[in-house]
């Protein structure tokens, strides 16, 4: 099954399973080319994913994001899939010479990307979906060991393995910036006082538009 087919089959497990979930329609083209004017082209998996779907709100849950909330998350390079409510967030690899279209963990602490989440975007939802599903009803998380427990990670998302194993991905790893874009323009630049030397600074104003890679 390609991409497409495995997104839609397990958004229809969401929308069979999730009464609360809005699966929200594909987004037009237009939206589309604002997204990668903006952020540049998409990163490979993505083209699937908004073929079904722009994106998936869960009442009081993460959810997948929309063309609009990766517009916010100014991350050159990646694009930003979902979070975690801490700060954290899940983001596909635009540029990655191993690995393009791959899911990595990126720590708010360390403002890094720390280890591969999912081969690809379909896999990457597929296993949100399993995760989602079983914490509604109360069930054994099926996802346990995702996505630390290697063993679990190659078994139930093949590609991942070589990733896993290959030097050259993990060279890959580290530093990502990521900033929120202030798209309407009501933050502007501001005066603050370092507490610690009372002296005046000077804050700029957030961007109004992502940055390319």
């Amino acid at each position: 099954m390609d991409a497409i087919g495995r997104i839609r089959r397990a958004l229809k497990k969401v929308d069979a399973s999730l009464p609360d979930a809005e699966i929200r329609p594909p987004p037009s083209k237009k939206l589309l080319a604002k997204l990668t004017d903006e952020a540049g082209p998409l990163a490979p998996g993505l083209d699937a994913y908004f073929a079904c779907c722009n994106g998936v709100r869960v009442p009081g849950e993460p959810g997948l994001f929309s063309v609009a909330r990766m517009l916010k998350i100014d991350t050159p390079g990646f694009f930003a899939l979902s979070e975690d409510l801490c700060g954290n967030y899940d983001l596909v690899a635009a540029r990655y010479e191993v690995g393009p279209g791959a899911v990595v963990f990126r720590d708010i602490e360390g403002g890094r990307a720390e280890y591969l989440v999912a081969s690809s975007v379909a896999v990457y939802v597929e296993l949100w979906t399993k995760r989602m599903v079983a914490a509604t009803y109360g069930k054994p998380d099926p996802t346990k060991g995702w996505p630390h427990d290697h063993a679990f990670m190659e078994k139930h998302d093949p590609p991942s393995g070589p990733l896993l194993r290959s030097k050259k991905f993990k060279a890959q790893l580290g530093e990502i910036e990521l900033e929120i874009v202030d798209r309407d323009g009501s933050v502007g630049a501001r005066d603050v006082v370092d507490p610690f030397t009372g002296k005046k600074l000077t804050l700029p104003a957030p961007p109004k538009r992502r940055r390319k890679a």
